[in-house]
């Protein structure tokens, strides 16, 4: 099922030195390009705030080559992984299995995946693909001996619980601000801030790799395309030191950058990425570089079981799409039209028919001290948080929307209060059991 051989994630380090690598390539979308990240809204791009990357780091020790590819987009399906990594092998060698391929999850950038009624765009995606490609032959010819070092911070004052329980006792997400039957915040935020720095026998900045937990979600008229604050961060940066900066978000979920305690609250993008970058400079300034950091990977391969479709909800779903005006169940939260979600109710019913379960891939990748666990979905922060506690690996550093998207994938607790993550939709597609599994 994986392109290479599962390994120890504790593999012996041997005497060499670490070999480094960092390119990047454009990927900004002609205007006209459909944008994606809203359900049932036309969304043809017709200006341009920032640009859109795609960006490679490449480390190697001893044997061991690993490769980390970020996308300023909202999310990439597995087959296509699998053609990335298929060709960034045959130009590179690096096995298929050691490369995560993971997207900020911008919801203002062009559509690679369908979400609710637009497809993706193929021919935007193959020529995505031919562009990786000469990013990893690139950055390939240009590995070099190099030092790194892992540090964290901490980053609690711009990012926020998204879901808030009612009085009723049922969840929403994003109630509004101060909104009065919003009683309390169902959960917490993850501010760790996750940096690798990367640096040149001469002491320069050569790349970053940082890991921070949000949604992406400014998108001005939505018909703006930006990469949002993962963005914003990696412009910081550039400027600052003229290197690279990959931003692999965490367990962004139910996290995004709207203070609902906070009816005046405003935050731009671009204030998030310079406080963000403030925060990796600090990080780096207590920072001890080594020369001989480990590498190593290991895969796990689930079949993450589909949630149950109740014979009431399929019922709902036909008598919406006949045209009959029905009432939704408590908890039930949606971002478009019954009938769209009516719609993406029967055909994972269909889908369930086929295959009851959603292939996913969980990846750890280590530098040095730190683990980086990939995940090919929207996952919770309280399931972030729970590997982080369990894991051997201090630090260890979750990434969503990584290798693959399953869609939401909750813990079971919440699915009982509802709200939008939980509400039965093709994005919301996996059981109650899948966010312990992975």
């Amino acid at each position: 099922m994986l392109d290479s051989e599962p390994t120890d994630i504790h593999d012996s380090p041997g005497g060499m030195t670490v070999r480094v690598s960092f390119a990047e390539i454009d990927i900004t979308p002609p205007m006209g390009t459909q944008l994606v990240g809203w359900l049932e809204i036309a969304r043809p791009a017709r200006a341009i705030h920032d640009p859109l990357f795609a960006r490679i780091a490449i480390f190697e020790r001893d044997d061991k080559r690993v490769a980390f590819v970020t996308l300023d987009l909202l999310s990439i399906r597995g087959s296509d992984v699998v053609d990335i990594r298929h060709r960034l092998e045959r130009e590179t060698g690096i096995p298929a299995g050691n490369i995560m391929v993971s997207a900020t999850h911008n919801h203002a950038g062009p559509a690679i995946v369908r979400l609710g009624t637009f497809g993706r765009d193929d021919g935007y995606l193959a020529d995505l693909k031919e562009k990786l490609t000469r990013l990893a032959a690139d950055a390939a010819r240009g590995m070099t001996d190099a030092s790194l070092s892992v540090g964290v911070g901490f980053e609690g004052r711009i990012s926020f619980n998204r879901r808030w329980v009612m009085r009723d006792g049922t969840a929403m997400s994003a109630p509004g601000a101060a909104n009065p039957e919003a009683l309390y915040n169902e959960g917490p935020i993850d501010p760790q801030l996750g940096v690798v720095a990367v640096r040149r026998k001469n002491g320069e900045a050569m790349g970053y790799l940082v890991n921070w937990a949000c949604h992406p979600v400014d998108v001005y008229d939505l018909h703006t395309v930006t990469a949002s604050w993962p963005g914003a961060l990696a412009a910081a940066v550039k400027t600052r030191e003229n290197c690279p900066c990959l931003v692999l978000n965490g367990a962004f979920a139910n996290i995004n950058q709207i203070n609902w305690f906070d009816p005046d609250y405003e935050q731009d993008h671009e204030d998030m990425g310079e406080m963000l970058a403030d925060d990796l400079s600090d990080v780096v300034a207590g920072m001890i570089f080594e020369g001989n950091a480990q590498v190593a990977v290991a895969n796990r391969m689930l079949k993450l079981p589909l949630r149950d479709i109740s014979g009431e909800e399929i019922s709902l779903a036909r008598r919406t799409l006949a045209g009959e005006v029905v009432t939704q169940p408590p908890g039930v939260q949606r971002y478009a039209s019954d009938e769209a979600y009516s719609d993406s109710i029967l055909r994972l019913a269909d889908r369930k028919k086929e295959r009851d379960f959603s292939l996913a891939e969980i990846q750890v990748i280590r530098l040095g001290s730190a683990a980086f666990v990939g995940m090919p979905a929207e996952p919770f922060v309280e399931t972030g948080l729970k590997i982080k506690l369990e894991s051997p690996f201090d630090p260890t550093f979750v990434v969503g929307a990584a290798n693959g998207m399953v869609g939401y994938a909750p813990p079971p607790e919440h699915y009982s209060r509802g709200g939008y993550e939980c509400t039965t939709a093709y994005w919301s597609k996996v059981a109650p059991s899948a966010a312990g599994m992975m």
